[in-house]
């Protein structure tokens, strides 16, 4: 991999983006090129999460321009980013050094990627201690910022991708959406989370056919979601049209919206009753396990089986 660009500043709520310059890639080469391939590695795994879309179209041309563009038009779009990045975030958000780069791959063609390295917490330091006339030198703090393959934000475009698709990373997304939102991209749900979800809509809308599409889509080809559907709806009478369409409705109007289906994903269901859990494979709790409500307002939850079940103490 040839890093070919590289520039970098702190980000931080407030902060003022100074004007970039390119840095040096050799002192920081191996760290970098250490990132980008366990990034893509991520990417490339069975339960990865799929690539999001620009839904900003002029965040779109700024990555364009990280990709393609000249040196100026890759160090402006660095910046236009950089200060998008910087107006979302907020006093409790984490400070951080904001590393673009361009780099050419064999496998992946063209990459250009920005991540944001934060200090380890074990570290107890801030980027803000290591400046020199202001400025921070990767090749100085690179110990004390996060390994490759623990990154938490980045994202990056590759020549293989679509124009309109981003790999985007915000492993802690429930606190931290900023990240995505600066730069106009929507994110989908990793696969499994994806089915999780499939079968929430499925019990919100027509819970009783809950085992019988579980069982079905066990058999049918993961693609996107209406395609999915009508495979399934040619095993279970009941999958009308019209379920079909409220539930791809439903799928892809939630914060992270979901297009595709891989029903090879494992779904777990679960029911508590107070210190008791019962755990299995969807398809088979939904078909052996009975749940209802007595008269007097207490619950029963009943498993039907045709062997005995095992029973040890621990």
């Amino acid at each position: 991999m040839d890093i070919t660009h590289l520039t970098y500043t702190i980000v931080k709520y407030g902060v003022q983006i100074p004007v970039p310059v390119m840095e040096p890639v050799d002192p920081v080469r191996d760290y970098l090129t250490d990132h980008v391939r366990k990034f893509l590695d991520a990417n490339r795994k069975t339960n990865a999460q799929p690539a999001g879309y620009f839904e900003n179209p002029l965040r779109q041309n700024l990555f364009r321009d990280l990709h393609s563009g000249n040196d100026a038009e890759f160090l402006t779009a660095y910046r236009a980013l950089a200060v998008a990045l910087v107006g979302r975030m907020n006093g409790s958000t984490n400070e951080g050094l904001l590393v673009g780069i361009r780099a050419s791959s064999t496998t992946d063609g063209v990459i250009a990627a920005l991540m944001k390295l934060e200090v380890v917490l074990e570290h107890g330091a801030t980027l803000s201690s290591h400046t020199i006339d202001g400025r921070v030198q990767l090749a100085a703090v690179k110990d004390v910022l996060e390994k490759p393959g623990k990154l938490q934000k980045c994202a990056m475009v590759t020549s293989n991708l679509p124009d309109e698709k981003v790999f985007c990373r915000d492993q802690q997304q429930a606190q931290a959406k900023y990240f995505p939102e600066a730069f106009g991209i929507k994110v989908h749900p990793r696969p499994r989370m994806a089915m999780r979800v499939f079968y929430d809509v499925i019990g919100e809308l027509q819970p009783e056919l809950t085992p019988l599409i579980a069982e079905a889509i066990a058999t049918c080809s993961s693609g996107p979601a209406e395609e999915v559907l009508a495979e399934v709806a040619g095993k279970v009478p009941g999958v009308s049209p019209d379920l079909q369409a409220d539930i791809v409705d439903r799928l892809r109007s939630r914060d992270q919206p979901i297009t595709q289906l891989d029903p090879a994903q494992s779904v777990q269901g679960v029911y508590k009753i107070g210190a008791i859990t019962i755990t299995g494979p969807l398809a088979v709790l939904e078909d052996m396990v009975r749940m209802r409500q007595l008269e007097d307002g207490s619950w029963q939850l009943t498993i039907d089986s045709q062997a005995k079940p095992d029973y040890s103490c621990n």
